[in-house]
């Protein structure tokens, strides 16, 4: 009988081995090759795979139990965990950081948007972390309060998955495994929690997990209301502040929040909605009312207080129709960052417009090299059969993407277009003037279904992008002539243009055959990946 107990745990011990190898494999990739896993999935879901991790951690806690309370040993465990923190602490009050509400009469995400205002100097860092107890005692209640969660088995699973999605599994059966006295009551002798030798290296596999990101628990509720708090920094510019009414956007992988007025002067807000995923992309502006309605925002940070993921919005530029590129529309990429590396951002960041100046007409060659960094990412991102997904987003608009690499240049050797423009210089104007250039002139271009096409969305974005600055527009052009894949065919109109040999210097990559020859087989590819463009990237000319 013995024998059959020790190898029993020890099945258990090595299936945990097994199942947190699986992952980790399914994760990382073919990085997890270098690192000695031999492991190969084939047709296997990451839900799976969790699903079947939850089963045996329930198998654990149901090993050698001898009073059991509930269909669950470890929601069990869980209950008892938080009737003992609540004796220990008799004066905490649930924190709103792992609030969660459903309503499953609504519809829209918008329509369950709320605010919580509260004002707080932007010199301010995010709270400090809640101690590990806290934080557990929290999504206790958290998954406890789902109502869509009925049964404790459900619960378990739920908690499970937070607790990976939060790197804090191996934390947290580290607390409940600490109440000795409880478990020598509960479980015979034989069984595995009362087995150190076994308890121990079980909590060091599933600690393995923390090494990468998973959304296991958003991605398996995404009907729920969450609350995600936004920290507000404006740059230190004088006059930063605006007197306009600001809204956003906020988009994620199940949707976005639609049009939100945000209160004016308020620098920490709170808001509630349906389950957006993992964040891509925050659409910000106002609506250039009062005495001085120009913005100059450095940044926002979106936190999901359930999971403690925080997203970080950079923008570095004014909002305002007479600085910068005349934008009081802006479409805001979102990077996820830890809560200690965005302390050392704000420390660090002088919280100044961030554009940088156009670069010499020497940086062409170094152009052409970012550029074709920018393609090569995206090329291995599609070859993943990730064609749509939030990074996407990033590659596309982010701060290493394309249509920064393609700014740069096609920045290098433009000459001052517009006199009346004190921002500097923009990519927009030349292709304006290219824009009435093919309008203007009769004449029958080599490609003409590229020429209607290049002119038929400058017409759409001229039409609908009214609030939208000149940089915002070449970034909308970039992403419909990828959704079009005839980004090479306007890139070679561009080159053999008037408007072209006019306002380039003989030192830019137009007056360069052979770069302009490279960087069409360049563009070429993207045309031959199956993208899709993210809806958000094109909101406003939906709108």
């Amino acid at each position: 009988m013995i024998k059959a107990h020790s190898d029993f745990t020890n099945q258990l011990l090595k299936d945990c081995k097994n199942k947190v190898n699986r992952l980790l494999v399914l994760k990382m990739g073919p990085e997890a090759q270098g690192l000695g896993y031999d492991y190969v999935i084939r047709d296997v879901e990451e839900n799976s795979l969790i699903g079947s991790l939850c089963d045996l951690i329930e198998r654990v806690w149901n090993h050698g139990l001898l009073i059991r309370e509930g269909k669950s040993a470890l929601w069990s465990a869980l209950r008892r965990y938080l009737d003992r923190w609540k004796n220990q602490h008799p004066h905490c009050s649930p924190s709103s950081t792992g609030s969660t509400s459903e309503d499953d009469s609504v519809d829209e995400i918008s329509s369950r948007t709320h605010f919580f205002r509260r004002s707080q100097s932007t010199t301010s860092l995010l709270p400090a972390s809640y101690s590990t107890g806290e934080q557990l005692y929290n999504d206790i209640l958290s998954v406890k309060n789902l109502r869509l969660v009925r049964t404790d088995t459900s619960r378990t699973r739920a908690w499970i998955r937070l607790s990976i999605e939060k790197q804090c599994l191996q934390q947290y059966l580290e607390l409940i495994t600490e109440d000795t006295a409880s478990i020598s009551r509960q479980y015979k002798e034989y069984a595995f929690l009362r087995d150190d030798e076994k308890v121990t290296p079980f909590i060091k596999y599933l600690y393995t997990l923390s090494a990468v990101n998973f959304l296991c628990f958003t991605a398996s509720f995404p009907k729920i209301n969450l609350h995600y708090k936004l920290y507000i920094v404006n740059s230190n510019k004088f006059n930063a502040q605006t007197t306009a009414n600001p809204w956003m956007i906020l988009t994620g992988e199940n949707g976005d929040t639609g049009i939100c007025g945000l209160p004016r002067g308020e620098f920490i807000i709170s808001i509630m909605a349906r389950n957006l995923g993992e964040l891509r992309s925050l659409r910000i502006g106002h609506d250039n009312t009062g005495l001085s309605p120009g913005w100059c925002l450095d940044h926002i940070l979106v936190e999901n207080t359930l999971n403690g993921h925080c997203t970080l919005f950079r923008c570095g530029c004014w909002l305002s129709l007479s600085d910068g590129d005349k934008s009081i529309e802006r479409l805001l990429v979102g990077e996820r960052i830890e809560r200690e590396k965005y302390r050392s951002y704000r420390l660090h960041n002088d919280r100044s417009p961030t554009r940088a100046p156009p670069p010499t007409i020497d940086a062409t060659v170094a152009g052409q090299e970012y550029l074709a960094t920018a393609v090569n990412s995206l090329v291995k991102h599609c070859c993943r059969g990730n064609s749509s997904d939030g990074t996407l987003v990033s590659l596309l608009c982010g701060a290493n993407g394309l249509v920064l690499a393609l700014r740069r240049l096609l920045l290098c050797g433009l000459r001052p277009i517009s006199r009346f423009n004190r921002g500097g210089v923009f990519v927009w104007d030349f292709i304006y003037k290219l824009f009435l250039e093919l309008t203007e002139v009769d004449v029958c271009h080599p490609d003409q279904p590229a020429v209607y096409s290049f002119v038929k969305c400058i017409n759409m974005i001229q039409s609908s992008s009214s609030n939208v600055g000149l940089d915002g527009k070449f970034q909308t052009l970039v992403c419909l002539g990828i959704q079009e894949k005839m980004l090479h065919r306007w890139f070679y109109i561009m080159s053999q243009s008037l408007a072209g040999s006019k306002h380039y210097d003989h030192n830019s990559v137009f007056k360069n055959e052979s770069m302009v020859l490279e960087i069409m087989g360049l563009l070429k590819i993207l045309s031959e990946l199956d993208i899709t463009i993210d809806k958000s990237l094109i909101q406003h000319i939906e709108r």
